[in-house]
């Protein structure tokens, strides 16, 4: 149950934030990342679709790749480098109500019980986990 639980929540989260933010109400604090990542980039709006085209794939990715490691290892090395462009590119994001510290460790967090909760490591569990 983990196992689902786990990766429903993480392909979720990749498919909310790449939806709803960013290709269809256009979040003001994505760009201001843009901005301050890119050094005031031409078109910012470009820059924040295709961001959100890729976390669609990635929640695609670990929805349809059900029983695949490698999605969930990439969104591990995703959330920690997307935390660290967010210290270096605007630090006061990550003080804010809603930020990207406890997303992305809570991100991280549901990536390791799905990998310890793996059906492929975990030799009792049914490969329907």
């Amino acid at each position: 149950m983990n196992y689902k639980i786990s990766r429903l929540s993480i392909a979720f989260i990749w498919l909310y934030h790449g939806l709803i933010p960013k290709i269809i109400f256009h979040s003001s604090q994505e760009l201001e990342l843009i901005n301050r990542g890119l050094d005031n980039p031409e078109n910012p709006y470009v820059f924040l679709y295709l961001s959100g085209v890729g976390e669609i794939v990635a929640g695609l990715l670990v929805l349809f790749l059900w029983k695949k490691k490698w999605p969930i290892q990439a969104t591990i090395v995703a959330m920690t480098m997307l935390l660290i462009g967010a210290f270096v590119t605007w630090p006061q994001s990550t003080v804010e109500a809603f930020n990207p510290v406890t997303l992305n460790v809570a991100v991280v967090a549901l990536c390791f019980i799905n990998l310890n909760s793996s059906p492929l490591t975990n030799s009792n569990s049914t490969a329907e986990e």
